[in-house]
């Protein structure tokens, strides 16, 4: 596994949950992604494809009449597991490569910051396939990812490898349909660099000046039409 940084092998996603959990909860404090969501999915069957610890559980299973969570991480799934309010939902560690579902049966899938952690383009491919595959016809996959432009993404180094995976995104069928310019909060400083600390490395961390880091996102849609 990589020392640093949040990726399908990175140790700070499967080893330092505490961490994660504290980073998660920081990102898009103004809770824009909220607003989108409760406007654009409603009363149906979703698939939170890499669910994480749960970040958008309580608010989507408050949505929808089932939600089911996978992710590869059981570390992630068992903190997200605390967060379950309803019977209608479902939470699995799986591999979204091979997802244990049948054809056609989402009308939403979301996945929030998951593809981009995925370094080899054939295993994004397959994801995006198996995405593909679950939702029904005139269903919607939405993707949340960075913007190239925030703060966020020029601290971690990441802006032409993020420029590339959202023109890549593109290609493959998706729509960029909404930009947030939101932000990260934290607690303190203190705060803001031990979590990025843990997560990215000293180097990083370093370079953070207060406890709000400016983040932009990106929303891509795909919609299968029948």
């Amino acid at each position: 596994m990589e020392k640093n940084g949040l990726n399908s092998q990175s140790k700070a996603y499967y080893e330092k949950q505490k961490f994660y959990e504290t980073f998660s909860k920081a990102e898009d404090y103004p809770k824009k992604l909220d607003l989108f969501l409760k406007k654009h999915i409603k009363g149906r069957k979703i698939l939170d494809a890499g669910c994480g610890s749960g970040k958008f559980l309580p608010l989507l299973e408050r949505l929808v009449d089932e939600y089911v969570g996978i992710d590869l991480s059981e570390e992630q799934i068992k903190e997200a597991q605390k967060k379950i309010n309803k019977k209608n939902s479902i939470l699995q560690v799986g591999d979204l490569e091979k997802l244990n579902c049948l054809d056609a049966s989402f009308d939403f899938v979301i996945s929030s910051w998951v593809l981009g952690t995925i370094t080899e383009e054939m295993k994004r491919k397959n994801v995006i396939d198996e995405l593909k595959r679950v939702l029904k016809p005139n269903g919607t996959i939405y993707l949340i990812e960075n913007d190239s432009d925030g703060e966020f993404e020029k601290l971690r180094g990441h802006i032409q490898r993020t420029e590339e995976y959202n023109n890549w995104l593109i290609k493959q069928g998706f729509e960029m349909i909404q930009k947030l310019e939101t932000s990260f909060q934290f607690s303190d400083l203190e705060e803001a660099r031990t979590v990025f600390g843990e997560i990215y490395g000293k180097q990083i961390s370093n370079q953070i000046r207060t406890e709000k880091i400016n983040h932009h996102i990106l929303i891509f849609e795909y919609k299968l039409t029948q």
